[in-house]
């Protein structure tokens, strides 16, 4: 495959001081047995670790397959997820950043089928692994969620989270500004939503991939409550209400924990984050359970 041929799927990778991981989501990629042809698009936000010497080796030896970025800055996360997204030619885009991997050859040509014979179709994701790992500790891994091979609707989407981020492939968009979706705190679950928009969403039940939660995960960062609920607030207005209930039920939720944090540590502010909580949530009770839980 030569990169002035029409590529049908772009393998977007984002990485950034990976080079602990990145071999793993390379060659995860490069494995795959395909009838189509496909490009790896990799972009480094200014890696400061080995990851960039990896890169570079493996443009050296697939040289039609491996497409590299270099940011001469760090950009971050978002703006360099989506930046890289506009940067891929294929008509799928398939996702899998620099600390994931996949773990079935066929995992393309599975989801590139059905979204090929299923054109009412826009986004297609499946069941995979979370694994954990942690210094001084032996890795462990478990499913990331218990999803069935159907069709999911934008509500149970939002509502639990489903998706492994490696496990998506879409149909890349002609009028979505990806750039915009960098104000979003949690800018997967928001493309997820557009993408719903614009077709259905399936699941296909195998397994055949690896989202890995380390230390320097975007999923183990300190986020303040304050910005969730700023994201959803956000998220609610974008959907014009279309979430609304789902929206006030996650909202009432964080307000909930906050109430019981305070109270525990002694704190007045537990009154005002009850009250809150209530505001936003017809079943307060329901909140609070789901708060004990979780802790």
């Amino acid at each position: 495959m030569s990169q002035e041929s029409s590529c049908l799927v772009s393998v977007n990778i984002i990485t950034y001081n990976h080079g602990k991981y990145i071999e793993e989501a390379i060659n995860g990629a490069l494995m795959q047995k395909t009838t189509f042809p496909f490009e790896l698009v990799i972009c480094d936000d200014y890696s400061t670790d080995s990851t960039r010497a990896i890169l570079n080796k493996y443009q050296r030896k697939y040289p039609d397959m491996v497409k590299l970025r270099f940011r001469n800055k760090n950009l971050g996360l978002k703006s360099n997820y989506f930046d890289n997204i506009n940067a891929c030619s294929g008509k799928y885009i398939a996702i899998c950043e620099g600390d994931d991997y996949w773990t079935d050859e066929n995992k393309l040509q599975k989801q590139i089928n059905f979204l090929e014979t299923n054109s009412e179709y826009s986004m297609c994701f499946h069941s995979g692994l979370e694994m954990h790992e942690y210094e001084n500790l032996k890795s462990t891994s478990n499913i990331f969620s218990v999803v069935y091979e159907r069709e999911y609707t934008g509500e149970e989407i939002l509502s639990n989270w489903l998706i492994p981020t490696a496990s998506v492939v879409f149909k890349k968009p002609s009028s979505l500004d990806f750039k915009y979706l960098e104000k979003f705190l949690f800018y997967d679950i928001i493309l997820f939503l557009k993408l719903y928009e614009n077709g259905k969403i399936f699941c296909l039940n195998d397994v055949m991939c690896v989202y890995r939660r380390h230390p320097n995960s975007v999923t183990n960062s300190n986020l303040s409550y304050l910005s969730y609920i700023q994201h959803l607030i956000y998220l609610n207005k974008e959907f014009h209400g279309k979430y609304a209930a789902i929206v006030n039920r996650c909202i009432a939720l964080e307000y909930m924990k906050r109430s019981k944090y305070a109270f525990n540590s002694r704190s007045i502010s537990f009154i005002s984050h009850a009250f809150k909580s209530i505001w936003h949530d017809k079943n307060p009770l329901i909140s609070l359970l789901a708060a004990k839980l979780s802790f």
